[in-house]
This record gives structure tokens, C-alpha cells and sequence, in this order.
């Protein structure tokens, strides 16, 4: 009997220990995965996801962080300091093409939020802007290269002055030291709070989708952000990337939605997405934040960087990207 007893005890322990060792293979925290987001509009629909993180009410763990330097996204990914991040689209294609192939996009995340804002002169069509003096920021980017086919596409000759930062663009419109200029969200916003009787003339989403509604050549205006991941991650944690997209979504849909702008604002502020809720509550609406994904996210996607290569290969790395690139889609 003793040693029946004996034996029910070993097996008892052996239980216990088994139980516990299964409990220690089971995640005792949430999969965390690093994020970086260019401030402005690119990082504006990651708002909502940034304050449910910080309540810890999403399914990731996440660890946000916000720039204003776009050469920090290359930087990041390369090194695997970030998992997923937030840029335009140019600079998705540079970071593959530097990289050998070992991201993926995710999904679009803004189209166009370029407009031509004037103090004082009349210009009501974009055939108007021709032969005159229109400051701008952007040189080499998506601005420029927009405006380049625009004028090609129109046949007009503009002088297109470009300073350092649209912020220095737009504190010359308001204060009256140019006329013409063309900004993006949020330096519009933000010079028309200086300043209210500029005038957001043109809007270059509306003149982009326009042409591309009239060739039928795509789903969508003027894609300029995006989300990429690194391959390898997404390779590993394809369960974290697809929670990531859900809640990434949500989010979008969430500051979207006028009845949440006032909210959505202060988040903007308090994450430092942009520095003052008021200017991020009335750039919103003109920010053009999407969540577009697999084939649609292709086809618009690859038609805009065939556009930037057609101008300058380098402004997309040199090579379009191909195979697994859009995360999602068909190859």
C-alpha cells in the first residue's frame, strides 16, 4: 500500500511539473512590434491605435514613434530597430531597393494632400499658374514630381521657387512675402490659421483623379503614404502583421470620421503627430487618410512609382519594385 501511495504521489508531482511547464510555453505578454511614422498626415491614422495602445486595449503591444525626418525610416528598418513603418511611397521603393527586397508594403495610407494656396491672386485652374511664381518645398520628392507631370499634362510653365521645409513655404504666403505657393496638410492649415483670408485655391488630389478618372488608369488619386514592413517580420509574425492591419484600420476609420475629430485632434497633439490639436483638427478633412490594401494597393501604388521613374529612376531607388513587394496582392 505504501508503495501505491508512494507512486500516486510521484505521478501527482509529475503532473504538477508537466502543467507547469505547458503554462511557461504559453505567451505571458502580448507580441510587441516596433513602429515608426513620419509626422503629419503619413502617421495621422495611427491617432486612435496610439492612445488604445497607451490604455493597452489592443491585441499588440506596440511601441510608437514619431518622426520628422524621412531618412530615419531607412536607418530604422535596415538596422531591425522598427518592425513597420509609416512613408511615402518613393521612399517604400528606395528602402526595397536598398534593402534587396526584404520589405513589403502593407497598405496606402494617404492619398494626395498637395494644394495650391494664394494671398491675393486669382487662380482658378491649374492652366492658370502659367509663368507664374509658385514657392514650394519638396524638390526630388513626390510634390515636385507631381508638379512636373501636372505642368507637362497642362503644358504650362510656372517658376517654381523651392525652399527648405513647406513650414517656410507657408510662413511666406501668410505673411504676404509671396502670392502663390504650394503646400500639403499640414503647413495649409496651418497658414490659414495665421492668416484667413488665403485661399486654398487648386486642390491636387482633385486634379489628379480627375485625369485618372478621364484615362481610366486607376482606383485612386494621388497616392503619396503608405505602411511597410520588414519581410522577415512578417515572415515570422504573420499573425501580429495581420492584427496590426485590423487595428491599423479601425484607427483610420475611427479619426475619419467627423464626429471624432475633435478627439482624434487631441490625439494627433498628445502623441506629437502634429504640434497643436486645433491645426490638426481642421487638416482632417484635407489629409486624405485611406486605408487601401492587397490588389487595389497595387495597382494605384505601382502606376504612381512608374510615374516617379519615368521622371527620374532615382526617385524610386532606381528600380520599380516587384514579386512579394505588395503585401497582399496577386503577384
Amino acid at each position: 500500500m505504501k508503495k501505491l501511495i508512494s507512486i500516486f504521489c510521484l505521478l501527482a508531482i509529475l503532473c504538477a511539473v508537466l502543467a507547469g511547464c505547458g503554462r511557461e510555453d504559453e505567451p505571458s505578454a502580448k507580441m510587441t512590434a516596433n513602429i515608426l511614422t513620419i509626422s503629419g498626415p503619413t502617421g495621422m491614422g495611427m491617432a486612435q491605435m496610439m492612445q488604445a495602445n497607451a490604455d493597452g486595449t489592443t491585441k499588440v503591444d506596440y511601441s510608437f514613434r514619431v518622426t520628422a525626418n524621412p531618412s530615419d525610416i531607412l536607418t530604422a528598418i535596415v538596422s531591425g530597430e522598427t518592425d513597420i513603418a509609416a512613408c511615402p511611397i518613393n521612399l517604400a521603393s528606395t528602402i526595397w531597393n536598398k534593402t534587396n527586397g526584404q520589405i513589403q508594403m502593407l497598405a496606402v495610407n494617404t492619398l494626395g494632400v498637395l494644394y495650391i494656396v494664394t494671398n491675393g491672386e486669382e487662380i482658378s485652374s491649374f492652366e492658370d499658374l502659367d509663368g507664374k511664381t509658385v514657392v514650394a518645398s519638396g524638390e526630388g520628392a513626390i510634390p515636385d514630381y507631381a508638379m512636373r507631370f501636372l505642368c507637362g499634362y497642362y503644358n504650362v510653365k510656372p517658376d517654381i521657387q523651392f525652399v527648405d521645409t513647406f513650414a517656410n513655404a507657408s510662413a511666406m504666403l501668410a505673411s504676404g512675402e509671396v502670392q502663390i505657393a504650394l503646400l500639403a496638410e499640414p503647413s495649409v492649415s496651418s497658414a490659414l490659421i495665421k492668416n484667413p483670408e488665403l485661399k486654398i485655391a487648386l486642390d491636387i488630389e482633385e486634379i489628379w483623379s480627375k485625369i485618372k478618372r478621364e484615362d481610366g488608369s486607376a482606383v485612386s488619386g494621388l497616392v503619396q503614404g503608405c505602411v511597410i514592413v520588414r519581410k522577415e517580420f512578417a515572415d515570422a509574425h504573420p499573425d501580429t502583421v495581420k492584427e496590426f492591419l485590423k487595428e491599423y484600420q479601425a484607427s483610420v476609420q475611427f479619426v475619419t470620421k467627423p464626429e471624432n475629430a475633435d478627439q482624434a485632434a487631441l490625439y494627433c497633439e498628445t502623441f506629437e503627430i502634429l504640434p497643436k490639436a486645433a491645426i490638426a483638427k481642421k487638416a482632417l478633412p484635407n489629409s486624405n487618410i485611406v486605408f487601401i490594401t492587397g490588389d487595389e494597393m497595387k495597382k494605384c501604388v505601382s502606376e504612381e512609382l512608374q510615374h516617379f521613374y519615368d521622371f527620374s529612376p532615382t526617385s524610386v531607388g532606381g528600380k520599380l519594385p516587384e514579386g512579394a513587394f505588395y503585401y497582399g496582392a496577386k503577384d
